[in-house]
């Protein structure tokens, strides 16, 4: 009887182990093939004829973020702020010989250094700037940013501004992103009455890579 119930025993431990080692060998061997791929391999016997991939991806372009892939169009990464008008005066306080102006600021938003120059100073009709009664007149926007000649015009680079979203690069003025423009000048001494002035400014806006270059056209 004892001889009996062990050899049921052994028979039923040899049945789990044939058990154990068939589910292994039921299983398909999935393997991670670290560059984006698996491979799925039914050489033991198996027979999986399916599986699932995981499908991701990006409509639209987020030009405010720096890890956005760079488009063809280097354009596409311009979202700037811009005064819609600058205006000037003379002041009281100065018997009417010194000129003032709040001239607002330019906040870049991309997710790219910007450059801001001044391509053009003319009328209003787009002929040449009427600077009648101005003996001086200066757009400047603080230490860094260069004073522009308005009365004796000449174009040029204004400012280069940061991104507020990455504070890794490296563009000429790192970490600033935004920056408040001032007019200032003088008053022409034989202005007999008071005079308006209708001039525009063209300003020219251009992407920069994270060192503060030109990106690619």
């Amino acid at each position: 009887m004892k001889t009996t119930t062990k050899k049921m025993l052994s028979l039923l431990c040899l049945g789990m182990l044939a058990s154990t080692v068939g589910n292994t060998l039921a299983s398909a061997e999935v393997i991670d093939n670290g560059n984006g791929t698996l491979t799925i391999d039914n050489s033991n016997g198996t027979s999986d004829s399916s599986a699932s991939v995981k499908v991701s991806g990006q409509v639209g372009f987020d030009n405010t973020n720096p890890k956005s892939p760079d488009p063809k169009d280097p354009n596409t990464w311009l979202n700037i702020d811009i005064p819609t008008e600058m205006v000037f005066a003379s002041t009281e306080a100065s018997g009417f010989k010194d000129i003032e102006g709040d001239a607002g600021k330019l906040v870049n938003r991309s997710g790219r250094p910007v450059e801001v120059s001044i391509a053009d100073y003319v009328d209003a009709s787009g002929g040449v700037a009427d600077t009648k009664g101005i003996a001086s007149l200066t757009l400047t926007g603080g230490v860094t940013t260069p004073s522009f000649d308005l009365k004796n015009f000449k174009s040029g680079v204004l400012t280069v501004l940061d991104s507020p979203h990455a504070a890794g690069q490296n563009a000429p003025i790192a970490g600033k992103s935004e920056v408040k423009l001032n007019l200032s000048g003088k008053v022409d001494p034989s202005l007999k009455k008071v005079h308006m002035l209708n001039n525009q400014i063209e300003l020219k806006f251009k992407a920069l890579d994270k060192d503060g270059k030109p990106l690619n056209p």
